[in-house]
């Protein structure tokens, strides 16, 4: 069952906000069904418990160290900078604010890098 799981909790955290708690509630669903078939009723909450706690720390690995890594090498940007711009834009904008905010940012860095530069050789 941890192969399921894995690959089920996998794919919908792909879902931004929800994906994770779909995929933990549906894990759980698929658990509990699992040990009433096997009449395992005393390892119910132990196992709901310990697909919790990997559930949270999987995500918060996911969402604090290893997108901003994987965003920064894609765009040659701080990972630092990417968690801070997807920080930023889920606090104004919401969910389609993090959705747009790596490919919003990237443009918007682009511009203005080029602007600098064009402006700096002119000056000298």
């Amino acid at each position: 069952g941890a192969l399921l799981f894995g690959v089920v909790g996998g794919l919908l955290n792909a879902i931004p906000y929800l994906g994770p708690v779909f995929g933990l509630v549906l894990c759980c669903l698929l658990d509990v069904i699992h040990q009433v078939s096997e009449a395992e009723y005393t390892l119910i909450l132990p196992h709901l418990l310990w697909i919790a706690v990997v559930f949270v720390l999987a995500n918060v690995m996911d969402n604090i160290v290893l997108q901003p890594l994987i965003y920064s090498k894609s765009v040659q940007v701080h990972p630092v900078e990417i968690f801070l711009v997807i920080l930023m834009s889920g606090m104004m904008a919401g969910l389609v604010g993090v959705l747009f905010a790596i490919p919003v940012y990237v443009i918007l860095r682009t511009i203005t890098m080029s602007v600098y530069s064009a402006y700096k050789s002119d000056r000298l």
